[in-house]
């Protein structure tokens, strides 16, 4: 039954293909025709072959039939992403999203997807561009997507790219803002859902986590070198690895250029807008912080160490005042969260920032910034010749 198959919902979407490349044919889309070449003539029948092959009942147990079948119906949606079409990338890619959702895909069709995205990617059209964002945030929702880095790392850099791009609209810009934060939090997330799974523990990937200001996720990850504390290499594969690489790059935009970038193939982004993230990613992820070793290594020695040099530049007389009232708030709130969240961890680290805090107390009065109502938002607790005091 056509009803139990959970590529039907595929049925209008592969007409309406259908539908487009046969428009593309006709008098009155002949010059698209010229300008596209053979390939809507192409598409139509790919199309038709694949409403054939789903109205095909299929017996529930042969999975080899039902893979065949998924590949023939996904066929005609990669094809139309090689066009460029805007109105046929956006069928295409909402098709995609309908196949994400029903977790019917497999590792070789996610690494087809991401190639047809490196194609859409070239449309300078708007609606595209956002059903592109949409597409990105369900694929890293996908378990399939966690276990491959240079799939991660793809679908961020695009989100990244167009985020940063000046040519973008302010619908895409804004949009990409939003779901740039969300996809970095989906990678540590996944991190949180491999550490419950090795404990024994069920947990099911929740829908797209909020904005950093909406304060909705549980993950992060991050690295100087991707070993633990006792010097044991991490998986050379996998969510975590994912995640301490991506925190390396996110670390490595905060203090050099975007060509220094070890794993992304991105654009650095905008210095306040990173160091946001850093504040969103250890403040949602902190018990992957506490529990994984690595990831606690990560924290005490390149974290703390890109905060403490953010912190004196930032507090230094000889900086310039723009750049100061620019970067000091978020630089701020980072280290404040750092203190917060991970005192116990940190111990006597927690004085260098304080002492750094005092130092710098006369250049946070020249710009209108008193140091403890900036600092001290809410309370923070740190360890202090082991005991707990409350500033």
């Amino acid at each position: 039954m056509r009803g139990s198959n959970p590529l039907s919902v595929l049925e209008a979407d592969l007409r309406l293909l259908s539908g487009e490349s046969r428009k593309a044919e006709s008098l009155t889309g002949q010059l698209t025709g010229w300008l596209s070449g053979p390939e809507h003539p192409q598409l139509r029948e790919a199309a038709e072959r694949a409403l054939l092959k789903l109205r095909t009942p299929l017996d529930p147990g042969d999975e080899e039939a039902s893979a065949r079948q998924r590949k023939e119906v996904l066929k005609p949606f990669l094809a139309a992403c090689n066009i460029r079409s805007p109105k046929l990338a956006s069928i295409s890619l909402i098709s995609i999203q309908k196949l994400l959702a029903k977790g019917v895909l497999d590792h070789d069709d996610i690494e087809a997807i991401m190639q047809a995205l490196e194609q859409v990617e070239k449309l300078r059209d708007e609606g595209v561009q956002l059903k592109m964002l949409q597409t990105g945030l369900a694929l890293m929702q996908c378990p399939l997507l966690a276990d491959n880095e240079d799939a991660v790392a793809a679908v961020l850099g695009i989100c990244f790219r167009l985020f940063v791009d000046p040519k973008n609209p302010d619908s895409v810009v804004n949009t990409a803002a939003t779901t740039v934060r969300q996809v970095v939090a989906l990678v540590f997330e996944h991190v949180n859902i491999e550490r419950s799974r090795q404990d024994g523990t069920c947990m099911s990937l929740p829908a797209a986590p909020s904005s950093p200001h909406g304060k909705s996720v549980r993950s992060q990850a991050g690295s100087e070198g991707l070993h633990s504390p006792g010097g044991g290499a991490l998986a050379e594969r996998g969510p975590a690895n994912a995640a301490l690489k991506l925190l390396d790059d996110l670390c490595m935009m905060l203090t050099a250029n975007a060509a220094m970038l070890h794993w992304l193939r991105a654009p650095a982004l905008p210095r306040p807008f990173v160091m946001d993230l850093l504040d969103f990613v250890l403040g949602n992820s902190a018990p992957v912080f506490r529990e994984l070793p690595a990831f606690e290594h990560a924290l005490l020695l390149r974290v703390c160490a890109l905060l403490t040099t953010q912190l004196q530049n930032l507090l230094d007389p000889l900086c310039e005042p723009a750049l100061q009232a620019s970067d000091l708030r978020v630089t701020l709130r980072t280290v404040r969260t750092l203190l917060q969240q991970f005192y116990r961890q940190l111990r006597s680290k927690c004085g260098v920032f304080i002492e750094t805090l005092l130092a710098g107390d006369t250049r946070l009065d020249c710009l209108n910034m008193p140091l403890w109502p900036s600092f001290c938002h809410s309370k923070v607790t740190m360890i202090t010749d082991v005991r707990l005091i409350t500033l």
